[in-house]
Parts: structure tokens; sequence; C-alpha cells
């Protein structure tokens, strides 16, 4: 699981962001400030996999959506 931290918000677009990666399973105090992030009242607990993770998500927050991301990268030597 990577969460992205925003940094630097414009009205182009963000301009600089962190990005912190994390295995499965999660700890309750991970998930906890996940929810805070996300401004969801849930107790904090431990989660085994990502389907887990969706699932008590989008039951205390139907507008959780999971989606497909394309990355494009290009490099310019």
């Amino acid at each position: 699981m990577k969460v992205k931290h925003f940094h630097n918000k414009t009205n182009a677009g963000i301009e600089q962001w962190t990005t912190e990666a994390y295995g499965f399973p999660i700890t309750a105090a991970m998930f906890r400030s996940i929810t805070k992030a996300l401004k969801i009242e849930i107790p904090g607990r431990a989660i085994e996999d990502g389907k887990q993770l969706v699932s008590v998500l989008s039951h205390a927050a139907p507008s959780i959506l999971v989606i497909s991301v394309q990355k494009r990268r290009e490099l310019h030597i």
C-alpha cells in the first residue's frame, strides 16, 4: 500500500508530495492514521490485506472507491 502526502498544491495541480510504502498486514496504529486522514471515525484494528482494507473503509464511508491508476514516466537525458 502506498500513501501519498501532498505538500504543495496549486491551481495547476500538485507540485510536491512524498510517498510512503507499507506492506500488509498493517497495524492498528497505521489504520487509525489512515482513517484520521480520511476523516472517518471507526475503531483502529489490524488489517490483513488490501481487500479487507477496502471492505472496512467502504462500509464506513460509501464514497471510498478503488480506482486503477496508469503511470506515465519520461526520462530526458
